[in-house]
């Protein structure tokens, strides 16, 4: 099931140095605004906010902060824009002069933490001499990762019914931040007919039980539930999550009424022990900050079953203006998952197509026909390797998905996961419709289970494909030949032509990514690596993402194959000739310009 708590809240401080000075008999007022385009929620760029305005200073830094949600799976474009602000109308940004804009992705700040970004023209080209740039200092809030399991248990319970003993049940409340409210958080399951219950142990934020302060007050009320009356008031006491926490293993408290104040010898109403353990569950987000790479591996399908690639309507066709399916899927997943790896490079298989070399029909291999080195250069690298790859490959069959997602495990066994280094897998398949080994995939899938890898299927064109639901384990565990269960579900399966945008092609096929990788994480037990930023690095320099105990340099690359504003792609054309002795062979294009700024 997807994690309905992928998106995070996160805020981000803006400074800004060398900036240009507009006015005569004074220094420029600078001011930030925050544009955004998600394509979902934002299909062309929205003002979000502005920061407040900053009298006489070159070198701003600006207290109000941007706060907003991350997707994961959404591609998030910012674009910032600095104004010197020269009258008290803010809205009409034509009253103020322009000083310059940065681009960049939320994802892209998530992976960096702080970035200094160099402020450019309208046109996206560099201010000359100043050499003004943005620094963005981005972070998770809200933080709902400290989390109590909490265990009440009762002992004497005084005796509330005339016929029996007591049905007890307990209610927890916090106290409001002005002291003046106490606001309900939780309620437990009723206990029958016992003097001393046992209530079942439970999981809450610390957020939820004391908004993440521990000394909070917190008032926990016994009641005796009758039926078909009232519940019985039996007692109460007041604690907080700093005092329990002081108590442990065990925190006990006698029960109260109001009436019992000032009296020496109270009635005795029982007594309450609090079991409580304190932790940290690790988001996602914690994982990618930490260094952890998200490294992606493409295979695609080069079965006959996808038509000629000389006639249109080929799933394979690669006409002038026209990106097919498969072009499609490798533009959107690809720039989404750009920023969270450090190299850059994809490994691109192809299966099901008759290799030229071997005169063989082979079930994983390279794009690059080189079985030594089977990776390219970014999201244009894999396009241009699988356009080239029809000068190599005869359409064939029939469809193996178990030697491809093998490769992909392989590799994803070979890499570490610890305290030392952290990388997880995501294996793309593109296909058009069934495939003709499902026993052996789904063993390779179960075995797989137990390794950082999650594995994306997108299916192209309009065939049966029901099986590839099956492997999609979201309501039953795929099961192997010899009866092994998954250990997790790491398949996800989307069909390209009922999700009618690239944005939306993004959202289903990575939405459960977050929640896979989470999963394996608490499978090995493995906390986020120790990291921390280089708070020394020079301004106008990208930050140094410093690790225990190697240092790595994150290097971003902009990539131009991005679906448009009107949720078309952007993708290079070829043309299509005839091949001896196979169906086509499009012709190398060259790469797209840039998207507009």
């Amino acid at each position: 099931m997807v994690d309905a708590n992928i998106s995070s809240k996160i805020e981000m401080f803006v400074s800004c140095r060398r900036l240009a000075n507009k006015d005569t008999f004074s220094k420029s007022d600078p001011m930030v605004t925050l544009f955004l385009k998600d394509g979902i929620t934002y299909r062309t760029f929205q003002l979000i906010d502005r920061t407040e305005v900053i009298d006489n200073d070159l070198n701003p830094n600006f207290k109000k902060r941007f706060v907003m949600d991350y997707h994961f799976e959404r591609r998030q474009e910012l674009v910032f824009k600095v104004f010197d602000v020269d009258s008290t109308n803010l809205k009409k940004m034509a009253d103020h002069d322009f000083l310059g804009m940065a681009r960049t992705t939320i994802g892209d700040l998530i992976s960096r933490g702080k970035a200094v970004l160099p402020l450019t023209d309208a046109q996206g080209r560099k201010l000359k001499r100043l050499n003004s740039v943005m620094i963005v200092n981005c972070r998770e809030i809200g933080d709902t990762s400290h989390r109590c399991k909490i265990t009440f248990k009762g002992d004497n319970l005084p005796k509330m019914d005339l016929f029996g003993r007591c049905d007890p049940y307990l209610e927890i409340y916090k106290q409001t931040a002005d002291r003046k409210q106490w606001l309900h958080v939780k309620k437990t399951e009723v206990c029958k007919y016992t003097y001393n219950p046992r209530w079942k142990q439970f999981t809450i934020t610390l957020a939820d039980l004391c908004n993440n302060d521990k000394k909070t007050p917190l008032l926990v009320k016994c009641w005796d539930w009758d039926k078909g009356s009232s519940p019985d008031y039996v007692g109460h006491f007041e604690t907080t999550v700093a005092d329990l926490e002081s108590k442990q293993p065990i925190a006990e408290f006698h029960l109260r009424k109001d009436k019992d104040k000032g009296k020496k010898r109270p009635k005795k109403r029982g007594k309450i022990g609090v079991q409580m353990i304190l932790y940290k569950e690790h988001s996602f987000l914690d994982y990618i900050k930490g260094g952890c790479e998200v490294n992606l591996s493409i295979a695609i399908d080069f079965t006959a079953s996808n038509g000629d690639p000389r006639n249109p309507r080929s799933l394979h066709y690669i006409g002038p203006g026209h990106a097919n399916e498969y072009q499609k899927a490798i533009a959107t997943i690809g720039n989404i998952l750009t920023p969270y790896d450090t190299d850059n490079k994809y490994p691109v298989y192809g299966f099901g197509g008759r290799v030229k070399r071997t005169g063989q029909v082979e079930h994983c291999f390279p794009l690059t026909m080189n079985d030594y080195d089977p990776e390219v250069s970014g999201v244009g690298g894999v396009l241009q390797a699988y356009r080239s790859a029809f000068n190599h490959v005869l359409l064939s069959g029939p469809t193996y998905f178990s030697e491809v997602v093998a490769t992909a495990a392989a590799k994803a066994s070979a890499t570490e996961f610890s305290s030392r280094g952290q990388a997880y897998h995501i294996l793309l398949i593109l296909t058009d419709g069934r495939f003709d080994d499902e026993r052996q995939t789904v063993d390779q899938i179960v075995a797989a289970s137990k390794l950082p890898l999650s594995i994306i299927i997108v299916g192209v064109g309009n065939a049966d494909f029901s099986a590839m639901h099956r492997l999609d384990g979201d309501e039953v565990r795929l099961k192997s030949s010899t009866g092994e269960t998954a250990f997790r579900d790491i398949v996800q399966f989307v069909p390209f032509r009922e999700v009618k945008t690239p944005e939306l092609l993004a959202k289903e096929t990575l939405a459960e990514v977050p929640h896979q990788f989470k999963s394996y994480a608490k499978l090995k037990n493995t906390p986020p690596l120790d990291a921390k930023f280089d708070l020394n690095a020079s301004e106008g320099k990208l930050p140094i993402l410093v690790h225990t105990p190697s240092i790595h340099a994150i290097q971003r690359q902009p990539t131009s194959y991005l679906p448009d504003s009107k949720n078309a792609y952007t993708i290079p054309t070829a043309t299509v000739t005839a091949t001896p002795g196979g169906y086509a062979a499009p012709a190398p294009a060259p790469a797209p310009a840039p998207a507009p700024a």
